[in-house]
């Protein structure tokens, strides 16, 4: 697309609701009027807006790929890689800690994502840190700020190298847990 997809969507949005003002005019207006023929203007408009409707979620459910709503893993782990913990993208590191402290993961399909990651390899982190503490099991886990601060139940374990270790204090792949 040659714009960003919200600017499509407020374009959509500003059409309808422009449709939805002069449905609502000619409803009035039919009902001023007391005539079949406005009133059956005022019903096709309504019914092909109700049509229009329906085929815009079918067409978002079918075919998301057509609003570039279609997810890419590999360019996710690519840029998770380039701009997690890296100065400068604070908001992106922010989000990915609040990502994995809400649904319980670690980068975007395993762990291993941050072994090639800038953040682990130029150590812009604590150079302790094998994962970042927020894909630790954490004891704050339900505080609204958890991903700011987040406390590991065990942050020995949950950094561990070998799977057996870290398996009961570190968030696993979607396939393991």
């Amino acid at each position: 697309m040659e714009q960003p997809l919200f600017h499509y969507v407020a374009f959509a949005l500003t059409v309808a609701g422009l449709v939805a003002i002069i449905a609502s005019l000619i409803g009035c207006w039919a009902t001023c009027m007391n005539t079949y023929c406005v009133l059956s203007m005022y019903f096709l408009i309504i019914l092909s807006l109700l049509v229009a409707e329906f085929g815009v979620c079918l067409m978002i459910t079918a075919w998301p790929q057509c609003l570039g709503l279609n997810l890419n893993e590999t360019a996710m782990v690519k840029t998770l890689q380039a701009n997690y913990g890296v100065p400068g993208n604070e908001q992106f590191t922010a989000a990915m800690d609040l990502a994995q402290t809400i649904f319980e993961c670690c980068a975007i399909n395993t762990s291993i994502n941050y072994d090639t990651s800038l953040w682990k390899l130029q150590s812009l982190g604590n150079k302790e840190l094998t994962v970042p503490l927020t894909c630790c099991k954490l004891m704050n886990r339900f505080e609204f700020t958890a991903y700011l601060d987040p406390v590991p139940l065990n942050a020995t374990l949950c950094q561990a190298l070998q799977t057996q270790d870290y398996e009961k204090s570190r968030h696993l792949d979607v396939s393991n847990e």
